[in-house]
């Protein structure tokens, strides 16, 4: 009786200490929207599977950064339920917020977007209009893991001067520029990438030969603005790339994004007008 009672006794103390050692599930927010907006840190977005389980595709935890996605929404005036007939997509947005010093993360709100038009997000008070205007950044965001808002000043204001306003920083990277801007049949398009984009750079008085051979910093930023006209349909892939030597900016042009990078100058002008050849 004894060894049937101790067998028991060990067996209920192995499942309480399991039930101890559980993980701590995830807290998701009971809160509005509303009563929790103003203190919004980050954002998740979320893509509807055939499976009926939502995948996240965003994951963003810069506050400074979210801080901005909020500004592009705008004040999410009241709107009618979608149409029946919706032909965009139907996923889903959740925000994070800061709460008694704890970052929560709310439930995930239906999201209906679709490209180049405005879309509809339901809070608890109802359908909301979403500007097309976030609806294009958010989609551009998915293709940027690494995006941070910790940009260096010296490139905001260099971008500035020619009226490009940085967005987020993508990435920076670090490499060797080529030993010469001549591309030989059957090499990799390298020495021709930077041979036409420093025809770009020369536009604004910036030229990547003495350089050559050297290590570098590329700075990639996400630009607010669209490209120039002549780009359609590729201006919302607007992005500029700054080359630099220490602290001295080499080299800088816009480019729209792969697999077809090649855009304008700062000033807006195709290589063909700054060139004077086809």
């Amino acid at each position: 009786m004894f060894r049937r009672l101790l067998a028991c006794f060990l067996i209920l103390l192995s499942l309480s200490l399991a039930g101890c050692r559980a993980e701590k599930q995830p807290v998701t927010a009971t809160a509005s929207f509303k009563e929790f907006k103003s203190n919004i840190v980050g954002l998740e977005f979320y893509v509807n599977q055939p499976s009926g389980d939502p995948k996240q595709v965003i994951n963003l935890n810069d506050k400074q950064l979210a801080r901005r996605f909020l500004d592009f929404l705008g004040q999410l005036p009241v709107t009618n339920p979608p149409p029946d007939s919706w032909t965009g997509a139907r996923d889903f947005l959740a925000f994070k917020f800061t709460h008694n010093g704890e970052i929560l993360a709310s439930k995930q709100y239906p999201y209906y977007h679709q490209d180049n038009g405005p879309g509809y997000l339901e809070l608890e008070d109802g359908w909301h209009q979403v500007p097309a205007a976030f609806n294009s950044r958010l989609a551009t965001l998915a293709q940027y893991p690494e995006a941070t808002s910790n940009v260096d000043p010296a490139d905001v204001a260099f971008l500035k001067q020619y009226g490009w306003t940085i967005f987020y920083k993508i990435k920076t990277y670090s490499g060797r520029l080529p030993d010469k801007l001549l591309h030989e049949s059957g090499e990799y398009p390298v020495a021709l990438y930077y041979a036409y984009n420093n025809e770009l750079s020369k536009d604004v008085g910036l030229d990547l030969t003495p350089y050559l051979g050297k290590n570098v910093q590329i700075n990639l930023y996400k630009l607010e603005e669209p490209l120039p006209a002549f780009m359609k349909p590729r201006q919302d892939a607007g992005r500029a790339v700054i080359v630099r030597d220490g602290d001295k900016i080499v080299g800088a042009w816009l480019d729209a994004g792969g697999p077809d990078a090649f855009a304008c100058s700062l000033k807006g002008r195709r290589l063909e007008e700054i060139t004077g050849k086809s």
